[in-house]
């Protein structure tokens, strides 16, 4: 995995080896990467897939040399935190202090609490102080909108905040994108907006409205969501 930053600078994380090493993070070993975002400080976060993980990519600055040069090096850290089944998409919180995670594996979304920015020791900290919560599915597969808790998700493996706050998910299974959002008495509750779920539910009993309903949404996935209507494909 490769980013390009300022200056041209480029970030390369992992050996090619499959594997779940930590340290540097061009010896670093990962096993199907998926998701990942980006902090404003530089620190990266992503769903290694195989390895059921997130784990975080922390930069460290150094001067060395005569001249005082500054070098930085990068490290992959796991977070400390367990109970995943090969998470995909990841999304920071406006305020980076949460990470919402896909655990596709679950049909969940969860809810990673970051540790508060004042009781870091350094920066490379962040992943030992990870708490994991559930956010939003019951853990069955399936299609059901209503309570965050009591809803039913079918691998779900992209997520973002929308501006408004409320959180955006792409139910693969399901063919649809669904909304996460708390109500004015507070309760988080589960809507499907977009896809083949959202337009059955407007056309119950209509033959071939339902057909055509069936075939105006295809497989979401990630931040980009690819569907298709008529057989031309269109972006969701």
């Amino acid at each position: 995995m490769a980013r390009s930053a300022r200056d041209n600078d480029e970030r390369w994380i992992g050996s090619g080896r499959r594997g779940h090493v930590d340290g540097d993070a061009r010896d670093a070993e990962l096993n199907r990467p998926f998701g990942v975002c980006a902090f404003r400080n530089g620190t990266l976060a992503f769903t290694d897939t195989h390895n059921n993980a997130v784990r975080f990519v922390i930069s460290e600055t150094r001067r060395c040399g005569a001249m005082s040069k500054t070098r930085r090096r990068d490290f992959v850290k796991t977070a400390a935190c367990s109970g995943l089944l090969t998470p995909k998409g990841i999304a920071a919180s406006s305020d980076e202090r949460h990470l919402f995670v896909c655990d596709t594996g679950h049909h969940r979304i969860k809810l990673a609490a970051l540790p508060s920015r004042s009781a870091l020791v350094d920066v490379g900290s962040i992943a030992d102080g990870v708490e994991m919560f559930a956010f939003a599915g019951n853990g069955k597969k399936g299609w059901r909108d209503g309570a965050a808790l009591e809803a039913n998700f079918n691998s779900p493996a992209g997520v973002c905040e929308y501006g408004d706050g409320s959180i955006i998910v792409a139910d693969t299974g399901n063919h649809c994108i669904r909304q996460i959002r708390r109500t004015v008495s507070g309760k988080l509750v589960v809507k499907t907006i977009v896809g083949a779920q959202a337009s059955l539910e407007a056309t119950r009993g209509g033959g071939n409205q339902r057909r055509h309903a069936e075939r105006t949404a295809n497989v979401p996935v990630g931040n980009r969501v690819s569907g298709y209507r008529d057989g031309a494909h269109s972006l969701f």
